[in-house]
């Protein structure tokens, strides 16, 4: 039985206590975790007799029958339906890092070779967000492209003090370019949004928001690079 962090959460309620009782073979999702450590809460799962007698664990893969096809590991011998919203973030995330590659090889061919290292160093950026979530690590923002956090926050909210470009509906007319780069603003925009669905409670409580203003960043980086061309073209 799978228990959800809702429902886990309405158990709890019922009588605010520290320790929680669930029926044998009970396994908690991520986020139901993630909750039952906020509150302190002990987790046991009773035997046949209906006696408590362990915490509850997560799921694992049975080696001699091996998992089933529509499991997959979330983390280490952790299994997780395939359509988890984690698992949809990594294919997400997985996705925008062949767009970017394939959006670098365009850019080569048309001799744009700084746009080309710029995109480089953003794909070593969403490579680095993988990693933090699929290791369960903080993230870290320390620069992309020299620019701190809040900098790339600031030029993408003022674009025409930073770069004399106003904010402007797109057009064929900023060129091949320029809508490249907002179409890779848009993808990882959508790959925000799945991460706030994996990480993101029923009480709008985040679990990750190092990876969500990330990727938040990461949307304002692209817009941020897409008014430099502006200018250029």
């Amino acid at each position: 039985m799978i228990i959800t962090e809702r429902e886990l959460r309405e158990v709890w309620q019922k009588t605010k206590g520290t320790i929680i009782t669930l029926p044998e073979g009970s396994v908690l999702t991520p986020l139901a975790r993630d909750f039952a450590r906020s509150k302190q809460i002990q987790i046991q799962l009773e035997d046949k007799a209906g006696t408590a007698v362990k915490k509850a664990l997560p799921q694992k893969t049975n080696l001699k029958g091996g998992k089933p096809e529509q499991m997959t590991h979330l983390y280490q011998n952790e299994l997780v339906s395939k359509n988890h919203p984690v698992i949809a973030l990594r294919g997400q995330l997985d996705l925008f890092q062949t767009l970017l590659i394939d959006t670098q090889i365009g850019f080569q061919a048309m001799g744009e070779l700084e746009l080309v290292k710029k995109l480089e160093e953003v794909a070593a950026f969403a490579r680095d967000i993988m990693a933090a979530e699929v290791k369960r690590q903080p993230f870290e923002f320390k620069t992309l492209w020299g620019l701190t956090s809040e900098e790339i926050r600031e030029r993408s909210h003022y674009p025409h003090q930073y770069y004399g470009v106003s904010h402007s509906p797109l057009s064929y007319k900023q060129g091949g370019t320029v809508i490249k780069l907002h179409q890779l603003r848009a993808k990882i925009r959508e790959v925000e949004l799945y991460a706030n669905r994996a990480f993101t409670d029923t009480n709008g409580e985040c679990s990750r928001v190092d990876l969500v203003q990330a990727l938040n960043r990461l949307s304002s980086a692209f817009y941020v690079l897409a008014c430099e061309q502006q200018i250029k073209a």
